[in-house]
């Protein structure tokens, strides 16, 4: 009996969630919003062309010249909550569920790291070469040492495509050595 009700309040969060996914367009209100239920979080966002969200959910690149991060959370097990995501020791923008942001940097090593506020997940070490575009997975850890951290993980673009899909972008960030971003 409790097995049934568990699975039953399961599956009508993940159609609830499924059903409240967000749009996405240049001309919406500042925030963006996940919801799930009753369960809602939000970010402030910055507003975005039609061609920036184009770029991101294509898994575009910038130039021969620059290198691309892509970061998706999109897990069906993840229903609420920031994650912070940091590049080379400095913050980029908190994330919610079902969301997704590229990030422009100079080719060679970068550090990714993310996780909660109150604490951080493993970093993830990235060689981005020129014109490459490095498709980041986000994802909630249940394990014993991070309890409901976040893990990060590189993935091919294959799965990526098909993961942004189902995202907002919520941020189309420039982290460039002499970018006014």
């Amino acid at each position: 009996m409790r097995a049934a009700a568990t699975l039953f309040v399961v599956s009508v969060v993940l159609i609830t969630g499924c059903a409240n996914m967000p749009g996405n367009s240049a001309s919406e209100a500042k925030e963006r919003c996940h919801r799930r239920g009753v369960v809602k979080t939000c970010v402030p966002i910055s507003p975005l062309s039609s061609a920036q969200i184009a770029e991101v959910r294509q898994l575009r690149g910038t130039s021969k010249v620059n290198s691309r991060i892509v970061i998706i959370r999109n897990d069906w097990f993840d229903v609420h909550g920031h994650a912070a995501v940091d590049l080379d020791g400095s913050p980029l923008v908190d994330t919610i569920p079902f969301s997704t942001m590229a990030v422009d940097i100079d080719p060679g090593e970068h550090v990714l790291q993310a996780g909660p506020k109150t604490s951080a997940g493993l970093p993830l070490r990235l060689f981005s070469k020129p014109g490459e575009v490095a498709v980041v997975r986000l994802r909630r850890s249940f394990s014993r040492q991070d309890f409901l951290g976040f893990a990060l993980e590189q993935i091919d673009s294959h799965e990526g495509l098909r993961l942004v899909q189902e995202c907002s972008v919520i941020a189309f960030l420039d982290r460039r050595v002499g970018s006014s971003k």
